[in-house]
């Protein structure tokens, strides 16, 4: 019985060597589950060096047997050269945890619609942006692995920390900057034993960390290491860009467009599509989604078709409030660069209301989490937090617990930059801290959570909170006291906005903080329209 096919891998660029030499099929065992047939079957790739690379699934059809293939995947495992095999394992469903740069599409064999059959496998195909050429048919058997390393990770829970250092003060320092030390091995592992799993790292820490469960990211400079193709068939591996940095600040730096905004609707629109232009537009920046395929082809990879399209990162803000307004233009979701303090809040509050107010320290962050969720939600993306230095420490447990409970798919925390830096010794606390929350309440799944608010309060489209400035979008021609085109201050409409909010929370209530844009607002049992007058109309759906 035929039992193994191997083929040659053709270059999909002229006069240059393709990465694999060849690629060969091996049929396992069947394996039954639920009164479903599947497949176990290998994938192994042989480079010009001589080393090779393996991953086995466990799947309903085996590739280059039939036209629609592999199918459902039940297992998946990857064995690097002669190392222990990791088998990778999704907490959300028990089930694999496949590799992020379309796996089934693009890493694994697919049979080319001009394809002949030889002994009931296709002759021709692609894989790794290559061309697939039937070489040899043989009957080598299946042989057994040892046991693999299991990895388990839940991709709903993105704990992040950026930069691998810590300061030496092991205190918070209120003015001068904090002295940092490269972390070393036990240091990580400590923080990943908390719960921390995802990091950027260099070619010393990748070397070790792909056994542990942990989503890395690394940037290859010049003199990178790279260990191409393996490195695509790591779960784990998700490419060069964590996020997308502050493009509300950008803006707000681009004075000689700033001072032509005359409504608040074009600094939101303008916001939109510098957006649209980082996420769609292939030209230089330093967060665009082709990053990890430019920086592949600089190291001399010849990558032929492969795209690598890399569009799983959110964008980190510092104005909460424009978060609608950036998901219309793309990216995976949103994460919020928390400094929470009530003083400073209730003080911002004082610019838009004349009242008095109080919130409590939930309070405050539900009225910031529905900023967040609610953009998440009206364009079905993710949301988070990050905590920062200038968060109030006494503050901080509660703000990651709530933003897990309510659904944040993203939790971070920061490292360098003077009081941006967030101690170290509070990383592990907060870590812990959070580690032991989720363990004794498991939270409901995060689309059920993003949908979760009954109330969604509605600002007309181009305003927002905007509490820390005196004008919106920082345009000389927009300050809140001014008037808008319905003859109130701007002020006006966000102070409506905001005493709602806090309506909401003091009788909690659930909700979220929408803009209008003609939209349906599904799912909400009550709309609460702010006019652009400061009216206030509710509904109920």
């Amino acid at each position: 019985m035929i039992n193994r096919v191997t083929f040659d891998l053709l270059s999909a660029m002229e006069h240059r060597p393709p990465p694999l030499t060849e690629i060969s099929i091996c049929l396992g065992p069947k394996e039954t589950i639920s009164a479903q047939t599947y497949h176990w079957w290998e994938m192994t790739g042989i480079k010009p060096s001589g080393k090779q690379f393996a991953v086995r699934l466990l799947s309903e059809h085996v590739p280059m047997t039939r036209h629609e293939a592999p199918g459902l995947i039940k297992r998946y495992i990857l064995r690097e050269h002669d190392n222990c095999p990791i088998e990778y394992i999704d907490l959300r469903t028990g089930g694999p945890l496949l590799p992020k740069f379309d796996f089934v599409g693009q890493l694994l064999p697919q049979v080319s619609p001009f394809t002949r059959w030889e002994s009931g496998y296709a002759t021709t195909g692609t894989c790794l942006g290559h061309v697939l050429s039937l070489a040899k048919l043989d009957t080598s058997q299946w042989t057994e692995w040892p046991s693999p390393l299991r990895i388990e990770l839940n991709p709903d829970e993105t704990h992040y920390m950026y930069g691998l250092a810590r300061d030496t003060e092991g205190q918070y320092l209120s003015e001068s900057d904090y002295t940092y030390v490269p972390l070393e091995r036990y240091e990580i592992e400590e923080l990943v034993s908390l719960g921390l799993n995802c990091l950027m790292v260099d070619d010393k820490v990748e070397a070790w960390i792909q056994q542990l469960p942990v989503f890395y990211y690394k940037q290859f400079s010049e003199g990178s290491s790279v260990d191409y193709p393996n490195i695509l068939y790591r779960s784990t591996f998700q490419g060069s860009v964590p996020f997308i940095d502050e493009p509300e600040i950008h803006i707000l730096k681009d004075e000689e467009d700033l001072a032509k905004i005359k409504r608040p609707e074009e600094g939101a629109f303008l916001l939109t599509k510098r957006l649209q232009e980082i996420w769609e537009n292939p030209m230089p920046n330093e967060w665009r989604r082709g990053l990890l395929r430019e920086r592949l082809l600089s190291q001399g990879i010849n990558l032929g078709t492969l795209k690598l399209d890399d569009a799983d990162h959110p964008i980190w803000v510092t104005m909460l409030e424009t978060s609608f307004y950036q998901l219309q233009g793309g990216s995976a979701g949103i994460v919020h660069e928390g400094r929470y303090r009530v003083e400073e809040f209730l003080r911002d509050c004082k610019r838009f209301i004349d009242e008095d107010i109080t919130v409590t320290p939930r309070e405050l962050l539900l009225i910031n989490y529905a900023w967040l969720r609610g953009a998440a939600r009206a364009w079905h993306k993710s949301w988070g937090m990050a905590i920062y230095g200038q968060c109030d420490p006494e503050l901080a447990p509660l703000a990651v617990t709530l933003a897990y409970d309510m659904g944040a798919r993203y939790i971070w925390f920061w490292t360098y930059d003077h009081q941006h830096h967030l101690p170290h010794f509070m990383k592990l606390n907060l870590l812990k801290h959070l580690k032991e929350h989720k363990a004794r309440c498991p939270r409901q799944s995060l689309k059920a959570l993003l949908f979760s608010a009954g109330t969604v309060i509605a600002l007309p489209y181009g305003y927002g909170y905007c509490l820390g400035f005196n004008q919106m979008w920082e345009s000389p021609n927009l300050k809140i006291a001014e008037l808008n085109a319905a003859g109130v201050p701007h002020r006006a409409v966000v102070a409506s906005a905001l005493k709602e909010a806090i309506k909401c929370v003091k009788r909690g209530e659930d909700f979220d903080f929408a803009v209008e844009i003609g939209q349906a607002f599904e799912g909400y049992n009550r709309v609460v329209r702010i006019g652009l007058d400061g009216s206030v109309k509710e509904e109920t759906c």
